[in-house]
């Protein structure tokens, strides 16, 4: 059953990146965001974080994420290994 979630997991990965062409610009699709750059098109940003200082909400994950979040459609995607030897991979849809 692990490896049928993996390769879902895998599926959903691939299908967002494909459809970055499309992706709105409050949407940051991909590794490095929209044009890969790092770069966000965005204004009037925050330049610090911390704990309790410009965060809007936060979300407990089973395990730390290990992965760069996406966004696409209002909502958040990050992936975290479950295990130890990361064999049991997650995709979170926030």
């Amino acid at each position: 059953m692990s490896t049928r979630n993996g390769i879902v997991s895998a599926c959903v990965l691939i299908v967002l990146f494909l459809s970055a062409s499309a992706a709105r610009a409050a949407d940051w699709p991909q590794f490095r965001g929209p044009d890969r750059n790092g770069i966000s098109p965005e204004t009037k940003l925050p330049l610090t974080w911390s704990a309790d200082k410009n965060i809007k909400w936060k979300v407990p994950l089973p395990a730390a994420g290990n992965s760069s979040p996406i966004v696409s459609g209002g909502r958040v995607f990050v992936t975290c290994a479950e295990d130890a030897q990361g064999m049991k991979r997650s995709l979170y849809c926030l």
